[in-house]
């Protein structure tokens, strides 16, 4: 079963909703559909996005994207107000993931913020809910907000810091 995900990235008083769909190399790229909720969040809203991004994952072709392309449109780029690079992006934003099991299930949880080496990355896990089968739309929302509150409260209002050059 291809996996079916989106991104929930909440910082900047905004939450950004991205949908990741398959690429022909065998990897999974942001798809062009993406959803910029600025805060107060309006839970309803938040909902209605997720319901979007279902769509396109379950609609989507394989992406053909070159590389050059992809970089182009990078989230990061396009939906922050002042993040110029990944590295801000990272140290500014929590994110959580929506992802559909193969039973039909839905687990939502907030990444953990983890440097490797001198490489920002997003892996590791803050808190986790499990929603059964034929849960709501609305019900994801919730969810997605109770973990990316918890990331919140983990991290404080502390900036990570960036890797030193080596």
């Amino acid at each position: 079963m291809m996996r079916k995900f989106m991104d929930v990235s909440k910082g900047e008083d905004r939450i950004i909703v991205q949908t990741f769909i398959m690429h022909i190399g065998n990897h999974y790229v942001g798809a062009p559909l993406y959803s910029v909720i600025k805060e107060p969040l309006d839970i309803t809203e938040l909902a209605r996005c997720i319901e979007e991004s279902w769509e396109v994952i379950t609609s989507s072709q394989v992406s053909t994207e070159t590389a050059k392309e992809m970089s182009e449109r990078s989230i990061w780029k396009r939906a922050t107000k002042k993040c110029k690079s990944y590295k801000k992006f990272w140290q500014n934003y929590n994110m959580a993931v929506i992802e559909l099991l193969e039973d039909d299930s839905c687990r939502i949880y907030a990444y953990q913020r983890n440097m490797v080496d001198k490489y920002a990355l997003y892996n590791g896990c803050v808190k986790e809910i499990l929603l059964p089968q034929g849960s709501t739309c609305k019900a994801m929302a919730e969810a997605v907000m109770d973990v990316l509150l918890a990331a919140e409260e983990f991290y404080g209002k502390e900036q990570l810091e960036w890797a030193p050059k080596k």
